[in-house]
């Protein structure tokens, strides 16, 4: 369970639930960067591996291993998050002698995803077309990933959306400051892991045209492309306004000392830094890519909508194209010069985080499990 938000979900959802549920967490491969609640069975299903190619190639193995590990600790609901691991839940099906449920869950849209290279995009999308509607019920994680599913996916199973959870009473709406900041200093934030989804190019691009004085910018994560984001910076001649924290277990302590949330990402599935950040009454500016950057900030709108030009004041936050680096610059430049928009964010931030509070999703998935007991739909073969 890297420190990812399908990860962060997971960590927050089996804390609600384990006092409901026996709980086995089943893991790909470790490490676990975030904390788990005492009582969670925690099993390791095989090695990591950096090659992709390998990790589909290993699916069948593992998927037997899977079935084997259900058999054997009688689990009646199989429950899994992101593809690889709804690949290998929705192959129990093939099995006969097992009795149970499946539920998948699905975190982004996946035909946005694995839309660049036709081998990609024919592998994955043949394996969701024929794996995901074995499935008693899919979980979409914003309306967005739903669309995107039922527009390329005939056949599905049951489909809902379920918005991501967020455990707002463990959030305060203040806390000692973890690194200095000068009190003159407007700090963008970003927090994301260093690939490509996440465009960290752009955000560093729009903020070096923005050259607005006494800022500094942010980025919280790791991953394979913060060499070259760093070297960026310095090519740029921001370097000395862009600080890099690395991998933040608790990226919201960050948050509080920092002024504005930037996200600038191709897609998303449904951010869950955007959450964070109106749980700690921070403005926003974000892509409106697909999906979720609208559904959070602009509710009332057509969540179908994306911004092709300009910026939009949205009700929660600042909407701006996505690829759109003048558009971002603007943005950041706005944000800072009109104090009135940024006070009105900040005093509806944490209402509207409410909306998304643990305690409300955790009972959706609790309801949804308790149906999938009830009336398992896949009878032994």
């Amino acid at each position: 369970m890297t420190g990812g938000g399908a990860e962060r979900v997971v960590s927050i959802l089996v804390e609600k639930l384990i006092t409901q549920f026996n709980i086995h967490l089943v893991l790909f491969n470790g490490p676990i960067d975030y904390s788990l609640p005492a009582g969670v069975n925690l099993h390791l299903l095989r090695r990591e591996s950096k090659w992709r190619l390998r990790r589909l190639l290993t699916i069948p193995l593992v998927l037997w291993r899977y079935q084997q590990f259900c058999k054997d600790n009688q689990i009646h609901l199989s429950v899994s998050f992101d593809n690889l691991a709804n690949y290998t839940n929705a192959g129990l099906s093939f099995f006969s002698g097992w009795e149970g449920s499946l539920i998948l869950s699905e975190r982004n849209p996946p035909f946005l995803r694995y839309g660049n290279g036709w081998s990609k995009r024919l592998l994955h999308g043949l394996l969701i077309r024929y794996l995901y509607p074995r499935a008693d019920l899919l979980i979409a994680c914003s309306k967005g990933v739903e669309l995107d599913l039922r527009k390329h996916v005939p056949q599905l199973p049951k489909l809902l959306t379920i918005y991501n959870p967020l455990p707002l009473e463990k959030m305060p709406v203040s806390a000692p400051p973890i690194s200095q900041k000068a009190s003159n200093t407007f700090v963008f934030i970003h927090v994301g892991s260093f690939r490509p989804q996440k465009n960290h190019d752009l955000l560093l691009r729009a903020f070096a045209a923005s050259a607005l004085p006494d800022t500094e910018l942010w980025l919280i994560g790791k991953g394979p492309l913060e060499a070259g984001i760093r070297q960026l910076a310095i090519d740029l001649g921001v370097g000395d306004s862009v600080r890099f924290p690395g991998f933040q277990a608790d990226p919201y302590a960050w948050m509080l000392q920092a002024d504005c949330l930037a996200l600038s990402s191709h897609y998303e599935g449904f951010p869950n830094v955007l959450l964070e950040a109106l749980a700690a009454s921070l403005p926003i500016i974000a892509v409106d890519c697909l999906a979720g950057p609208r559904e959070i900030l602009a509710p009332a709108t057509d969540f179908r909508t994306q911004l092709k030009q300009g910026m939009e004041l949205a009700e929660h936050g600042i909407l701006t194209p996505e690829g759109g680096l003048e558009a971002l610059a603007k943005a950041m430049q706005t944000m800072i010069a009109r104090k009135d928009l940024q006070n009105s964010y900040r005093e509806k931030a944490r209402r509207r985080a409410a909306d998304f509070h643990s305690e409300k999703i955790a009972a959706a998935y609790a309801a949804c499990f308790q149906g999938a007991l009830s009336e398992p739909l896949i009878s032994p073969g």
